[in-house]
């Protein structure tokens, strides 16, 4: 009768004996759940797995990890990374090296994918994607219908700033449109 939770714990050593507490390193698989399904001639082809591994170097009570989601594509024998979770919190989808200045990382390497990203809403007054500064909207990009986004009709798209919306290519601006 307590707020505590039951667990499944994984636990991982790189000793040689039972009870050794050899430190792990960076990269070390720390555990995984494997799905796997009979495919007719046995139940050894995995569908998708999730791995948890050591994600830097380990110290005393300070242990780094990162979470990997895999999945099997219709016709392959071996599972591809789709997720990643890092250590600091960044997101990889489709990239298992999310870039240093994001949380999200959304990437698709499919040649003939040109919408890796899709927001959708069955709202009338459309969907979109918002940009806070903390908290305060500062662009919105988005569907328009409805009062809520301003748009004449729910087929609008709109792109809407707070104050000014600046095109620049590097740093030099190149076109502003002020309010």
């Amino acid at each position: 009768n307590s707020g505590g939770f039951a667990s499944l714990r994984f636990a991982k050593s790189r000793g040689t004996s039972v009870g050794s507490n050899t430190v792990v390193q960076s990269g070390d698989p720390l555990g995984g759940i494997v799905f796997c399904g009979a495919d007719g001639t046995d139940m050894a082809s995995v569908g998708a797995q999730i791995l948890a591994e050591v994600d830097g170097t380990p110290g005393s009570n300070d242990m780094p990890g990162r979470l990997r989601f895999l999945t099997t594509a219709d016709g392959a024998a071996t599972s591809t990374e789709r997720i990643r979770i890092e250590s600091d919190g960044k997101v990889g989808i489709g990239s298992n090296n999310p870039l240093d200045n994001s949380i999200l990382h959304v990437k698709s390497s499919a040649a003939a994918d040109y919408r890796p990203l899709v927001v959708e809403g069955s709202a009338t007054s459309g969907s979109g994607i918002a940009v806070l500064n903390s908290g305060a909207q500062r662009i919105f990009i988005g569907s328009g219908g409805g009062n809520n986004l301003s748009g004449s009709s729910t087929t609008d798209g709109l792109i809407r700033a707070e104050n000014n919306t600046v095109f620049a290519v590097g740093n030099s601006e190149k076109m502003r449109i002020d309010s």
